[in-house]
C-alpha cells in the first residue's frame, strides 16, 4: 500500500512539474510575441524587456536570446547582443541565424578572425548557404586573404548570392 501510495504521488509531483513547464514556456512565447510586435513598432528597449522576461520564465529558450540580441543590435549595444547571441548558441549549437547574426557583431568590433569562425561554422551545418559564404568572403577579404576571398564568393555564386558575382569581377580576375 505504502508503495503503491509513493508511486502515485511521485507520479502526480512529476504530471504537476511538467505541466507548470510547459505553462511557463507557453508565456514565455507570448513575451516573445510581444516583442516582437514591439521590435515592428521600432520600440527596442520594450522588446528588450518584453524577451527578457521570457528568459525569466524559461532560460533555456534559444530564440528568447537570439531575439533579444537583435534588438540590442538595433540599440548598437554590439557586446549586450554578442552575449545574447551566445547564449542562443548554447542552448541550439545550430542556430544558423545566431552564428551570422554574431558574425555581422564581431565584424563590427573589428573580430574578422572570430567572424570567419561562425560564417564557417554555419558552412559546417548548411554546406550550401550562399549568404555564410558571401560574407565570409568579404571577411576574408578585409584581413587581405584575396585568394579565399575569391572560393568563398564564388561558392556563394553557385548557391545563388548575387551580389558574389560583382566581387567575382571587380577582385577576382
Amino acid at each position: 500500500m505504502y508503495k503503491k501510495n509513493t508511486f502515485k504521488i511521485v507520479l502526480l509531483l512529476s504530471m504537476m512539474i511538467l505541466l507548470s513547464c510547459s505553462q511557463d514556456r507557453y508565456k514565455a512565447e507570448e513575451f516573445i510575441k510581444d516583442g516582437n510586435k514591439k521590435i515592428k513598432l521600432e520600440n527596442y528597449s520594450g522588446a528588450i524587456e518584453d524577451y527578457s522576461k521570457a528568459i525569466e520564465l524559461y532560460p533555456e529558450f534559444a530564440n528568447a536570446y537570439f531575439s533579444r540580441g537583435n534588438a540590442k543590435f538595433r540599440l548598437m549595444d554590439y557586446h549586450g547582443a554578442n552575449k545574447d547571441y551566445d547564449k542562443a548558441i548554447e542552448f541550439n549549437p545550430e542556430y544558423v541565424d545566431a552564428y551570422f547574426n554574431r558574425g555581422n557583431i564581431k565584424i563590427k568590433l573589428a573580430d574578422l578572425s572570430g567572424a570567419i569562425e561562425d560564417y564557417s561554422r554555419i558552412i559546417e551545418i548548411d554546406g550550401k548557404n550562399a549568404d555564410a559564404f558571401f560574407t565570409r568572403g568579404m571577411a576574408k577579404f578585409k584581413l587581405g586573404d584575396k585568394t579565399g576571398a575569391c572560393l568563398d564568393w564564388k561558392e556563394a555564386d553557385e548557391n545563388g548570392n548575387i551580389q558574389a558575382a560583382d566581387m567575382i569581377n571587380k577582385y577576382c580576375k
